[in-house]
C-alpha cells in the first residue's frame, strides 16, 4: 500500500511539472503577442522615436523573461530528486517547492499586466494622434477655402479701383421680382434676379459652336417656367460668349419679354 501511494504522488508531481511548464509557455506567448501588437501599432512618424525606445525596453524585458524561463526549465529538469524527497516527506518540501514556483508565476503575471497597461496607453495615444491629424486636415481645407475667398475679394477690389465693376439696377416700371440678369460667357448662361444674386440658374454648355441653338431653346423654356413671369432680362455678353449674340439679335422676339444687351470685357465684375 505504501509503495502504491508513492507511485501516485510521483505521477502527480510530474503532471504538475507539465502544468507549470505549460502555464509558463502560455504566459511567454501572451507577452510576445502583446509585443507584436505594440510594434504593429507604431504608425505616426513623429511618435517613431518614442515607440522605438519602448520597443527597446520591451526587447530587454523579453530577453530577461527568456532567461528566467530557461532557468525555470533547468529547475524543472532537476526536480526528480525533489520528487523522491517529496514522496518521503511530501508536506514540507512540496509546499516549499510549490511556493517558489508560484512566486515566479506571480512575477510573470505582474509583468504581463504591466505590458497590457502599456499597450492600452499606446493605443489611446495613437488614436488621439489620428484624431488630431484628421482635425488638422480639415482645418487646412477650411484655410484653403478662406484663402480662395480672400483672393477673389482682392481681385474684385482691384477691379473696382480700375473701374471695371458695375452694379446694374432694375429698370423703372419693372417689378424687381420680374427683372433678371443673364451672364453669357464661355461656360454658358447664368440667370439671376437683378437685385438678388442669392440663387443662380445655370445653363451650362461645352461649346457654343455646336450648342448655341439648343441653349437658346433651353433659355426660352427656363424663362417660361419662372414664376412670377419674367418681364425683363439684361444680357451681359462677354467675348467668350459672343457666338450666342446672333441668336439674341435674330430670335430675341421669341422670348416674349423685354430685354437689353450689353457687351462687357471678360474681366468685368458684376457687383452683387
Amino acid at each position: 500500500m505504501r509503495g502504491r501511494r508513492q507511485t501516485q504522488l510521483g505521477i502527480s508531481l510530474f503532471a504538475f511539472q507539465d502544468i507549470i511548464m505549460s502555464v509558463t509557455g502560455v504566459l511567454i506567448l501572451i507577452i510576445l503577442l502583446l509585443v507584436l501588437e505594440l510594434v504593429n501599432q507604431v504608425a505616426t512618424d513623429h511618435l517613431q522615436e518614442h515607440y522605438q525606445a519602448i520597443a527597446v525596453e520591451l526587447k530587454t524585458e523579453i530577453a530577461s523573461l527568456k532567461g528566467e524561463l530557461k532557468l525555470l526549465n533547468q529547475e524543472l529538469k532537476t526536480d526528480n530528486e525533489a520528487v523522491e524527497q517529496a514522496i518521503k516527506n511530501p508536506q514540507s518540501l512540496l509546499d516549499e517547492h510549490l511556493r517558489s514556483e508560484r512566486e515566479q508565476i506571480d512575477q510573470l503575471e505582474s509583468r504581463v499586466s504591466s505590458l497590457e497597461k502599456l499597450s492600452e496607453e499606446l493605443t489611446a495615444e495613437s488614436e488621439l494622434q489620428q484624431e488630431n491629424r484628421e482635425l488638422l486636415d480639415q482645418r487646412e481645407v477650411e484655410i484653403a477655402e478662406l484663402q480662395l475667398m480672400k483672393d477673389q475679394l482682392v481681385e474684385k477690389l482691384e477691379k473696382l479701383k480700375a473701374q471695371k465693376a458695375v452694379k446694374y439696377k432694375v429698370p423703372k416700371g419693372i417689378n424687381p421680382t420680374q427683372a433678371w440678369l443673364c451672364e453669357v460667357d464661355g461656360s454658358g448662361l447664368s440667370l439671376s434676379l437683378l437685385d438678388n444674386f442669392e440663387k443662380d440658374i445655370l445653363i451650362p454648355i461645352t461649346s457654343w459652336d455646336t450648342e448655341a441653338d439648343i441653349t437658346f431653346i433651353a433659355l426660352k423654356n427656363q424663362l417660361s417656367a419662372i414664376n412670377p413671369r419674367v418681364r425683363y432680362v439684361l444680357f451681359l455678353v462677354r467675348p467668350s460668349g459672343r457666338d450666342f449674340n446672333d441668336h439674341l439679335v435674330v430670335q430675341g422676339e421669341e422670348l416674349s419679354i423685354e430685354f437689353g444687351i450689353e457687351y462687357i470685357p471678360e474681366d468685368h465684375v458684376i457687383l452683387r
